[in-house]
């Protein structure tokens, strides 16, 4: 019912922000923005009952959970996110995101490599902590926090 609630809000305010556009473009532009915005509200939404039932249901770890997300978004990142941004066009060197050399920078500025790991590290705290307190709360705990 929440969810529903937030959809539902969400689309009332881009809805008014539709209507008062006159310019046929810009109204197709944010019409792609508010259901861009719908579905990561409920991916999210999908993503926390998930977690809940995970850790709370079948008494997985958070340190588990954290990990199986972890390995499923670079799967994804790997197969399939990585390649299309490769073969779209875009202002890096032609394509919208140059893996091969995106993994040059990293392999050859220990600075960036620094920073990716210190980066990883932070998340997988913050992850962790947020698995705990989903963990012996509820799903809607770290959401607020």
């Amino acid at each position: 019912l929440g969810i529903c609630f937030s959809c539902f809000g969400i689309a009332l305010v881009g809805y008014a922000n539709i209507v008062s556009q006159t310019d046929e473009t810009e109204k197709a532009n944010q019409m792609f923005g508010v259901f861009i915005i719908l579905c990561g509200q409920v991916l999210q939404a999908s993503q926390i009952v998930v977690e809940e039932f995970l850790l709370q249901n079948l008494k997985m770890s958070g340190v588990k959970v954290v990990a199986y997300e972890g390995l499923f978004g670079m799967m994804h990142c790997i197969l399939w996110v990585l390649p299309l941004m490769y073969f779209l066009p875009g202002s890096d060197y032609g394509r919208l995101e140059d893996t091969v050399d995106s993994l040059y920078m990293i392999s050859h500025t220990w600075k960036v490599l620094f920073v990716m790991c210190l980066d990883m590290a932070v998340m997988l705290g913050y992850n962790v902590a947020g698995m705990g307190v989903t963990q012996n709360l509820s799903g809607v705990a770290p959401v607020v926090i």
